[in-house]
């Protein structure tokens, strides 16, 4: 089902992604897209300040343990807070969820193979 369409859900989206019935406007991928990047710039920043301590054989190895911990931190409770806060349906939050999970260890695999290339 798309959620977007539902008229029901309408309320519950941002007037920058729906500032009307229909698919998001192109602004809304643009900020989509750096909001994306800033995330990711932060992701890294962190990861380089704290990769020495972070148990692990590798920076690979490192890098997915970090991203479980942004997960666990961020990902799983922004799910919680949202079925508390916002009225949508449940097996959405949990495949947001799940995405959350697989971007957040994926980032981290790749935050530490940018590590190990760099050489630092």
């Amino acid at each position: 089902m798309d959620y977007y369409k539902d008229p029901q859900y309408f309320q519950v989206w941002s007037k920058i992604m729906m500032p009307g019935a229909g698919p998001p406007p192109v602004s809304f991928f643009a900020y989509s897209f750096l909001f994306s990047l800033l995330g990711w710039v932060i992701f890294l920043a962190l990861f380089r300040m704290s990769k020495e301590w972070i148990p692990g054989r590798g920076p690979v190895s490192k890098g997915l343990i970090f991203g479980s911990g942004v997960f666990l931190v961020g990902g799983l409770a922004q799910t919680l807070s949202l079925m508390l806060l916002i009225n949508l349906p449940f097996r959405l939050l949990w495949y947001w969820a799940l995405e959350s999970l697989v971007l957040d260890l994926v980032n981290g695999a790749l935050a530490g193979r940018l590590w190990r290339r760099s050489g630092d």
